[in-house]
């Protein structure tokens, strides 16, 4: 941080993103298009890593990346990378991650599921799913 420089902070007084850091991140997230290219992905999660122990600022994240999961004018295709992203900052960045997304990925995955194409992107989205229970990241998954 340099001298003057303004963070924004949560209630608890720990650094989430400023709008203009939420939008870089979402720039991002549109940047992994169709393929989840690893850069892109590590750089995602990098960043997340950062805001781990804020709820604040794990869910402002989140949103970013949710966002175009359930928006029905983005592309099918787009969606498997972006899942891909949110594997990667449930295995890596961890934190205030795992009970938000946990809580709310049974609401649009299930959605997301019959939106894809039958084959390679719902396989691939199962296999996600099922790593995050056998992995234990999500504890109540039945």
């Amino acid at each position: 941080m340099t001298e003057g420089e303004v963070v924004a902070v949560d209630e608890q007084g720990m650094e989430i993103m400023d709008d203009d850091q939420l939008l870089e991140y979402a720039e991002l997230v549109e940047e992994l298009g169709t393929r989840a290219e690893k850069l892109t992905v590590n750089s995602l999660s990098t960043i997340a890593e950062d805001y781990a122990a804020s709820q604040t600022g794990a869910d402002a994240v989140y949103q970013c990346l949710k966002r175009p999961l359930i928006d029905n004018s983005v592309s099918s295709d787009r969606k498997i990378p972006i899942i891909m992203a949110i594997d990667s900052i449930l295995k890596n960045a961890k934190g205030q991650y795992i009970p938000i997304i946990e809580e709310d990925a049974k609401f649009w995955m299930p959605i997301l599921y019959d939106k894809l194409a039958p084959g390679r992107p719902r396989d691939t989205l199962e296999r996600v799913w099922k790593i995050w229970r056998d992995v234990g990241i999500f504890f109540r998954i039945k």
